[in-house]
């Protein structure tokens, strides 16, 4: 049984600033992952759904391993956005969903256009020490992933009927995504019963898992491939284990967003090691 983890003065208002709006925009951070996407995607299909002319902003293009669903393509991601349609978007919008980000930092590109929004903003996380910066929150870091948390929200509202096969596709990938299929962050057998509610709409579930996690680019695993055999350091006293990758590198091997997703758990198969860390040179 799928417990109600919300206050009724909660979701009734959650409901009604919904239902007063018209444009909503959803948001997620910066290098958007499964759960990023997922949440965002999955939520924005209710919201169309109920009649809601509904669009998903994004800080950058997220990797092509996370981009095979239908409608992915409506994203509109501010690395190759005109900034006259970001500015369109964010100033016709009368309601904000942040997703999967408790700081409006973490959005980067789009920080501004959301700080200096008049619409109503609505908080959907499960990262711990959320800043404060929506009118309603909806934060629970005991939550598995944020598609988890945005699928109670849509029981609690008693949406079900408007999530359809495309919107539990997406729920479901940010839900495997961000529990490695869940094998981690997903103790809570709530979080399974979820996992089957979302299979009930007919999703693919072994399709989503083999784009999301076994699709990669010759060239990724070619630098990953470069990194581990050049660059990666393991201090077996210390438990601990470094890779780092200059700009140089990246260069090299082409490398665009996703291209280094995993990179940092290969380490942590090594028995002795409990501690990886990963460091690329970005662009500034």
């Amino acid at each position: 049984m799928i417990k109600n983890i919300f206050k009724d003065e909660q979701i009734a208002e959650l409901k009604s600033i919904i239902d007063s709006s018209r444009n909503v925009v959803l948001t997620c951070h910066k290098s958007p992952d499964g759960d990023a996407v997922g949440s965002t995607m999955g939520f924005c299909q209710v919201l169309k759904q109920m009649g809601k002319n509904a669009r998903v902003a994004v800080p950058n293009t997220p990797p092509d391993n996370l981009r095979f669903l239908p409608q992915a393509d409506t994203m509109l991601c501010a690395d190759v956005a005109e900034e006259q349609e970001l500015t369109r978007l964010f100033d016709e919008a009368d309601l904000l969903l942040c997703m999967d980000y408790n700081d409006v930092k973490r959005i980067q590109s789009l920080t501004s256009y959301v700080e200096q929004s008049a619409a109503k903003k609505v908080l959907i996380d499960h990262h711990m020490y959320p800043k404060h910066f929506c009118d309603l929150e909806f934060s629970f870091p005991e939550m598995s992933s944020t598609c988890e948390l945005a699928y109670r929200l849509v029981m609690a509202m008693n949406l079900e009927d408007k999530v359809g096969k495309l919107g539990a596709s997406y729920f479901y990938m940010g839900l495997v995504t961000d529990t490695g299929n869940f094998a981690y962050n997903s103790s809570n057998p709530e979080t399974f019963e979820i996992a089957a509610a979302l299979l009930g709409y007919g999703i693919d579930k072994n399709g989503i898992y083999n784009r999301a996690f076994n699709t990669q680019k010759e060239n990724s695993i070619r630098l990953q491939s470069y990194a581990l055999q050049h660059s990666m350091k393991v201090k077996r006293e210390y438990g601990v284990a470094l890779i780092t990758i200059s700009q140089e590198t990246l260069r090299r091997y082409y490398y665009t967003n996703g291209d280094t997703e995993g990179l940092v758990n290969v380490p942590l198969k090594i028995p002795e090691v409990f501690c990886s860390v990963f460091m690329r040179e970005d662009e500034s």
